[in-house]
């Protein structure tokens, strides 16, 4: 083995660590770049109804249609025609993902389609805002008839669930 100064391991090392920090700053920046899978780069409407999702900040109520909770409001009314929008406001994922029926079934109704963002109207059966991750928006919904419209999230259902009423 060849005789090597003290000075060279230490920029041996140094030239390693540099290169796994860059790796690792490098994975990151890529995994928190808007457009990347389950980040969104959408920002909130200028105008229509946003509707805040958290396990945390927002509690159940009973409603005519069964309990209501995790989303703020949780009975959401709007006029025809006003767009509705979803947001993210804590640090777990959810969805915000449409229920196909008159009252809240007792068990989870949404299915895993709903980590997939689709449909683009609250009338429209099967819509979703896909995965929405920490302070993440959805698309905008929009409300083009009339009607009550149940949804909740895929991953906290039945705790974190909601009804939209287009009058």
């Amino acid at each position: 083995m060849p005789f090597r100064p003290a000075f060279y391991s230490f920029f041996e090392m140094s030239r390693k660590i540099f290169w796994l920090i860059c790796s690792a700053l490098t994975a990151v920046a890529t995994g928190c770049t808007a457009g990347a899978p389950g980040a969104s780069n959408r920002n909130a409407l200028a105008s229509g109804v946003l509707v805040g999702e958290s396990l945390i900040r927002y509690g159940q109520t009973s409603s005519k249609f069964g309990m209501v909770g995790g989303f703020n409001p949780g009975i959401v009314v709007v006029a025809h025609g006003t767009p509705v929008q979803f947001h993210n406001e804590d640090s777990f994922n959810h969805t915000a993902s449409s229920i196909s029926a008159a009252a809240f079934p007792p068990g989870n109704p949404i299915g895993d389609a709903a980590l997939s963002q689709s449909g683009t109207d609250v009338s429209q059966s099967g819509w979703s805002s896909g995965l929405l991750l920490p302070n993440a928006f959805s698309q905008p919904l929009q409300t083009s008839q009339t009607g009550t419209f149940l949804f909740g999230c895929f991953f906290h259902y039945p705790i974190m669930r909601g009804v939209i009423i287009v009058q």
